[in-house]
């Protein structure tokens, strides 16, 4: 295998190891344990091996022993569908990059047009409010009046 196929490094967490947005696991890989001791790190690597044109099988090197993988989805699809190349994997991240940069542009966009129509609106800026603290003052004169008003009518004040 170290011959032949193109070595990478590769991604492991509790899940397995993923590739280009792809996850690989089998169970000789999860007999190893591997996966329990890199759970609370962050960017853990083992060196492995692709065969660029068949993506559903890679090779993860650990303790000095190579041990195949298979492609794992989340969702039932046709075995078939594993079957794909390196290149199509890496158009499927472009992609999805690309959707996510749109994503924050848009979020960014939307939040700006909030903004905007809001100044446009009540002719004040964003940030020109406060907050005040404390609890609100007691009702007097007319505000009082028509706060008795309507509960009396809801039936939530008791009347005298």
């Amino acid at each position: 295998m170290r011959a032949f196929c193109t070595p990478v490094d590769l991604d492991v967490d509790c899940d397995g190891v993923r590739f280009k947005s792809h996850w690989y696991n089998s169970a000789e890989f999860r007999r190893t344990g591997i996966q329990s001791e890199v759970a609370k790190r962050t960017g853990f690597k083992l060196p492995g091996y692709i065969l660029p044109l068949a993506m559903r099988y890679l090779w993860v090197e650990v303790k000095g022993k190579l041990i195949e993988l298979e492609a794992s989805v989340r969702v039932r699809i046709d075995g078939a569908d594993l079957n794909v190349p390196l290149s199509s994997l890496e158009a499927a991240e472009r992609d999805r990059k690309a959707l996510k940069a749109m994503t924050r542009e848009s979020a960014e966009a939307a939040h700006v047009e909030a903004r905007l129509k809001f100044e446009e609106t009540t002719g004040q800026s964003w940030d020109a409010g406060c907050r005040r603290t404390g609890s609100p003052k007691r009702a007097t004169g007319i505000t009082r009046h028509e706060a008795e008003l309507l509960d009396t009518k809801r039936g939530t004040r008791r009347q005298a």
